[in-house]
């Protein structure tokens, strides 16, 4: 173990002797603050790659996972916020601190604010992350959604042969010029997809595929949750044309046991292949929390100004 690791690592499990999991795991200033004390290195990295607003996603690889000490992945979810892991779920809150803010969403893993990727029996077959046999199509996370991430910051506890996550994204002069006036336009409909718990889905509104912020395209599309409204001409041909121009871009990220990767969710969707479960206790396991660069823009959809929950659906 490096002496980087080593000494995120002694910060880690400094918090988890603090950590509640939940809807507020740790105070957040403690978070930032000691996020600050990590080593230079991999707080220059993470502030460089944050200024670079074409990347796909960061990666930062040679975290060291301790299997032993962890214990067997848990078949669901609400399993897996246990002590084994609260170390990890700390090291992914400290080096999420230097990209961004976290929020939570009330439908999603009872409120929680750290999440958790692995296979569920009964799920295999599903569109959500407790998928395995069936591939994971490419989104972004939460779509429906304007109070969705800015970043999606993975740590992979486990990884899983064949199990590597896809992404992708598309350019301006990829479509034609017919089919950016079409996406641009709120002329779809995004669905919240089965992770999420919410009875109401009432406020899901018609919105656009295409945006600009700050100048730079943001893409907003999940393949497997959006439709055209009835009766607009050229927008399913539009939609089709995204689509196509995603799935050829598709590629491969392999994340192994350490890693932790940060996928802009402006610019790419992601999505997972598809990989045999094992259910023994070796299975593929992450750890996952949704990034907002700016706080306030969420404020909305928040119950309250330090609350890091959204609440409801709506677009």
């Amino acid at each position: 173990m490096s002496e980087e690791v080593r000494e995120i690592h002694e910060t880690a499990r400094n918090l988890a002797l603090s950590y509640k999991g939940g809807g507020e795991p740790l105070p957040s200033t403690e978070v930032v603050l000691a996020a600050h004390g990590l080593p230079r290195r991999v707080r220059e990295f993470l502030y460089e790659s944050s200024l670079r607003d074409s990347l796909h996603a960061v990666l930062v690889r040679g975290y060291h996972v301790e299997q032993g000490a962890l214990g067997p992945t848990p078949e669901h979810w609400r399993q897996a916020e246990n002590p084994a892991s609260a170390t990890y779920s700390c090291a992914l809150l400290l080096l999420s601190a230097l990209v961004g803010e976290v929020i939570g969403w009330e439908s999603q893993q009872d409120a929680r604010i750290v999440t958790d990727v692995l296979p569920s029996r009964g799920s295999e077959h599903s569109l959500v992350s407790s998928s395995s046999v069936a591939e994971l199509g490419w989104h972004t996370e939460d779509a429906f959604s304007q109070h969705r991430a800015d970043h999606v910051g993975l740590m992979c506890l486990r990884g899983a042969e064949g199990a590597a996550t896809t992404l992708s994204s598309v350019r301006s002069e990829q479509l034609s010029a017919r089919t950016l006036e079409l996406l641009g336009r709120r002329y779809f409909l995004i669905r919240p997809d089965d992770a999420h718990t919410a009875e109401d889905d009432s406020g899901i509104r018609p919105v656009a595929l295409l945006g600009e912020e700050a100048g730079a395209r943001v893409l907003r599309i999940d393949r497997d949750f959006t439709r055209p409204l009835a009766g607009v001409e050229g927008a399913a041909e539009a939609l089709d044309e995204l689509v196509r121009a995603l799935d050829d871009g598709v590629y491969d990220l392999r994340l192994e046991s350490g890693d932790v990767c940060f996928i802009d969710n402006r610019n790419a969707v992601h999505g997972r292949r598809p990989f045999k479960p094992r259910f023994d206790g070796s299975d593929r396991w992450l750890k996952r929390v949704n990034l907002v660069t700016d706080l306030r823009r969420t404020r909305s959809g928040r119950s309250g100004p330090r609350s890091r929950i959204i609440k409801g659906i709506e677009s």
